[in-house]
């Protein structure tokens, strides 16, 4: 999915508690999670997608100059942050912070830069970010610093490309969610594309793959101008974001993102904007009367409706799960759902209601429904 970094994120999760019966929201934690605190009750948006939470990114900017030229694991983010990538990412033409700001060319950039051998491949990698700085709308696109992967030797295939060196603290609340999104501009797709893919580390250590390779190459072109010795050339930019969610109870995540193109040839691009999203899907809840009249009196029976909608990445999300008490009501009836795998625990006469289940890839929303029969008047 191709998005813009102007996108507004949005909070996830939300409990919609209306009509006329009286229900307590136990929490609302995924499957395996610790409880934490109670989802606040607040209107939502049934069915419609929204964006996921933006909980982490890294844009490369905390530059004061743009000379000296630094590689990525020299680099230090806004927040102390730092990363690595394996050794092959980090020579040659590969891993600097770099912008088309930066000497195009001259001895003290060659001394900077003196493992990028070829300026053409210098200047190529300083069109990449302008490209990127482009896609983003700024308004001095040559001011947009990225990191280079322009491969001029082999580098191998399956190495980490990018990694957080630390873990990073994730919001309390217990089980969410986690997706992963990256800027990436490619060029020279006539000959290979690069195979990004992305994997989060949890408190664990354990590796938490979020779905097959992304080709940037079958992004959007735009053509960037000439630079230094490099012609104008298209560009492929956009962004990427995981094609698949991963479920963590995790209270840290680090991030890693690996290029499964081990050739020199082509497998150029460069990459902006890391991002780590939090891709819960929404929950919604309402009542629906069987009269429609607006009004539920003592021992009538009405439909508590349970809505779970996507996040507008439209990932499939495996293995939600809640649980709602009753408070003056019981369940008076069978439950259903729409939603893959559903598993529903609410015995007829009892004061809880459980439920687990998926939301496939695409799909929008699923809903569950539980006849429920108010106890007590008021």
């Amino acid at each position: 999915m191709i998005t813009s970094r102007s996108q507004q994120h949005r909070r996830r999760m939300r409990v919609l508690g209306a009509g006329l019966l009286t229900v307590i929201v136990g929490a609302i934690a995924l499957a395996g999670a610790v409880p934490g605190a109670p989802a606040v009750a607040a209107p939502g948006t049934p069915g419609i997608a929204q964006d996921a939470i933006l909980l982490y990114s890294e844009d490369f900017e905390n530059r004061p100059a743009p000379t000296p030229v630094v590689r990525l694991d020299q680099y230090v983010g806004a927040t102390g942050a730092t990363y690595t990538a394996a050794s092959p990412w980090l020579r040659d033409c590969n891993g600097w912070v770099a912008s088309a700001r930066q000497p195009i060319a001259s001895p003290a950039a060659q001394a900077q830069i003196g493992d990028c051998k070829l300026q053409r491949s210098w200047n190529s990698s300083q069109q990449l970010t302008a490209a990127l700085g482009t896609f983003h709308g700024d308004a001095d696109p040559s001011a947009n610093f990225a990191v280079t992967a322009y491969t001029s030797a082999n580098p191998g295939g399956g190495l980490v490309e990018f990694q957080t060196r630390a873990p990073i603290t994730l919001p309390p609340g217990g089980g969410r969610f986690i997706a992963f999104s990256v800027d990436v501009a490619a060029i020279n797709c006539e000959f290979s594309a690069q195979r990004l893919r992305f994997e989060l580390i949890d408190e664990q250590g354990l590796t938490l793959g979020a779905g097959p390779a992304a080709d940037a190459c079958t992004l959007n072109p735009i053509v960037v101008p000439p630079l230094g010795v490099a012609p104008a050339n298209p560009v492929n930019v956009g962004t990427f974001v995981s094609p698949s969610s991963v479920l963590t109870t995790s209270d840290t995540i680090g991030l890693r993102m690996i290029n499964q193109n081990g050739s020199g040839t082509g497998n150029d691009h460069a990459f902006d904007d890391i991002r780590i999203l939090d891709a819960t899907p929404q929950l919604d809840k309402s009542f629906v009367d069987a009269d429609g009249d607006g009004s539920v009196i003592a021992g009538e029976t009405v439909d508590l409706v349970f809505d779970v909608t996507n996040t507008s990445d439209l990932a499939a999300k495996n293995g939600w799960s809640f649980t709602d008490t009753l408070s003056g009501a019981v369940v008076a009836g069978a439950a259903t759902t729409t939603c893959p795998s559903g598993v529903i625990t609410a015995p007829v006469g009892g004061t809880s209601v459980g439920i687990s289940g998926n939301l496939a890839t695409d799909q929008v929303v699923c809903s569950i429904t539980v006849p429920v029969r108010t106890t007590t008047a008021g």
